[in-house]
């Protein structure tokens, strides 16, 4: 399995351990306890994202109360572990999510013993891949711009994806520099008719049609603002620093570019139009040329106002 495919996926867990439980002769027996993990790089097991550690444990047959016979109590048990009805092995598999499309899922073990004692137990899970793809989620950018998640877990990369995965994605909070739900949204009138602030389903859109699309995931990146081949042009710094590497180079306009009111394209220039309007100063400070940009695209434009 390549480290690339398995770094772009992840896993959610959800709903209640459903058992039932059958037993013939003198024999009953517990459960299997199905244990289902995902670990981050960094963890102690070193385990990448997206591989579900499934660990099955089989209790050993006991004697039925009041009968005088007698049980075997090694196990001799077979084990056997499922996806939707889909083996995947005995007693210990690692489990890469990406077998598997977004969605709801049934991890179930059956077991059986030479005592005729038999158990099964299932979990639902729910993968969520496109949550920590790396066009939507980057732990250094989700730090950085959430210094509350931060503060609470310093760079535990277990424990920040978590964040992100439980509360975060519906929070509508920003986990890459290129993308953030709400301004996807807002730049798009008809997702956010169709889809209001439903976050998560906002992502899974972006990931599985929205790229594809020729979308972007936020304001500063609209082709009205920013060329890439414009700002590589204009910039001999950036040329020096980062040659023709078209991420980088959006990366740069997001973190420094817009913030220092550099041109991203020949037709608008963020400190220009900051600075032609006194009521836009007033509103966001001078320098704020984020909120310029942003402003500019959704009323100035339609205003007749310029940023040449």
């Amino acid at each position: 399995m390549k480290t690339s495919q398995i770094f772009a996926l992840g896993l959610l867990f959800s709903g209640t351990l459903l058992s039932s439980v059958s037993a013939q002769a003198a024999c009953y027996y517990n459960d299997p306890t199905v244990f289902l993990s995902i670990r981050s790089p960094g963890s102690s097991a070193d385990v990448e994202i997206g591989v579900a550690r499934i660990s099955v444990s089989v209790s050993e047959g006991s004697l039925r109360s009041g009968s005088s016979i007698g049980c075997n109590n090694s196990s001799n048990s077979t084990t056997s572990i499922y996806v939707d009805n889909r083996y995947l092995g005995n007693n210990f598999v690692n489990f890469n999510t990406a077998e598997v499309a977004d969605g709801e899922h049934t991890i179930r073990v059956q077991t059986s013993d030479n005592n005729g004692g038999s158990s099964s137990t299932s979990q639902r899970i729910t993968v969520r891949n496109n949550w920590i793809r790396p066009e939507v989620y980057n732990q250094g950018d989700y730090l950085a711009l959430n210094p509350d998640v931060l503060g609470a877990y310093g760079g535990d990369a277990g424990r920040t994806l978590q964040h992100w995965l439980l509360f975060g994605v519906r929070e509508g909070r920003q986990a890459n520099l290129t993308f953030a739900t709400r301004e996807y949204l807002e730049n798009h009138g008809d997702l956010a008719a169709a889809f209001g602030a439903d976050f998560p389903r906002a992502i899974d859109h972006y990931i599985l049609f929205g790229i594809n699309e020729g979308r972007v995931g936020v304001f500063s990146l609209r082709s009205e603002v920013f060329n890439v081949d414009y700002y590589y042009a204009m910039n001999g710094d950036l040329q020096a620093a980062f040659g023709p590497n078209v991420n980088a180079l959006k990366r740069h306009w997001l973190e420094y570019g817009v913030n220092e009111g550099r041109r991203g394209n020949d037709s608008f220039s963020p400190r220009t139009y900051m600075d032609r309007y006194g009521d836009l100063q007033a509103a966001f400070g001078g320098g704020n040329y984020r909120a310029g940009i942003k402003h500019y695209l959704q009323y100035g434009r339609g205003e007749g106002r310029s940023g040449n």
